[in-house]
């Protein structure tokens, strides 16, 4: 479906060349096979109940080591969030370094499924996850900043 919605859209700009899109693997496929089942390691790394971390897993694939290296370096960032020990804190910050997250409701909503996997739609974990990653947006302490350019970390 992708490839054919991508050869679609290009068509009108005089591209015939077909998609590529059917032979690219997924984000966090390309080395599946040697992170699949470290699961268990996962889980006594970051003190999580084994069937979080195989959702880790499932969530990032191969990407989950990217999670591993912002534990490492902010031991704070490898804990399982208040009221929400399915995610860790590393994919918060994640959202917003590695996949374009701008405003909370992007981490919230669309880089995570907390809005809906949450009661109150994630609205008591939103001043925590604000704060956790104001300083990767450079959001003051008042308000974020609007169109605020990240910079890498």
């Amino acid at each position: 479906m992708a490839s054919d919605a991508v050869d679609a859209a290009v068509q009108p700009l005089g591209v015939a060349t077909p998609s590529c899109t059917a032979t690219l693997p997924l984000v966090g496929a390309a080395q599946w096979a040697q992170v699949k089942d470290s699961g268990a390691q996962l889980a006594q790394r970051f003190g999580m109940q084994p069937a979080d971390a195989a959702r880790l897993l499932q969530r990032h694939g191969d990407r989950v080591r990217d999670l591993r290296a912002l534990a490492d370096a902010d031991p704070a960032l490898g804990r399982p969030l208040p009221g929400a020990a399915q995610y860790l804190a590393a994919e918060l910050v994640y959202a917003v370094l590695a996949e374009g997250a701008q405003t909370l409701v992007d981490v919230l909503v669309r880089r995570t499924h907390l809005s809906i996997e949450l009661p109150d739609g994630a609205l008591a974990l939103a001043p925590f996850v604000a704060a956790l990653v104001a300083p990767y947006l450079g959001w003051s302490r008042g308000r974020p900043k609007p169109n605020s350019k990240r910079t890498a970390r």
